[in-house]
């Protein structure tokens, strides 16, 4: 109730740090999407391999694991 009155409420941010920008994240949920529309039923799994390989063509800053080749479980 201070922060507010006092013209500091900035969002607080809680949890791991997000390494997609909003942008980034829509695309790549268009283009799952788009996959499981030709029929492709995706894993758990894939969309983890796919998000690995977005954010490695795409030269976003990551914290993945090289050896699996994929995203975390977020």
């Amino acid at each position: 109730m201070r922060r507010i009155q006092s013209g500091n409420a900035n969002k607080v941010k809680l949890g791991r740090k997000s390494y997609l920008s909003p942008e980034h994240e829509r695309r790549l949920v268009d283009y799952i999407k788009k996959m499981e529309k030709m029929g492709f039923a995706l894993t758990p799994v894939d969309v983890k391999k796919i998000a690995y390989s977005f954010a490695i063509c795409n030269n976003i800053e990551y914290n993945f694991n090289p050896e699996k080749k994929e995203a975390g479980h977020d």
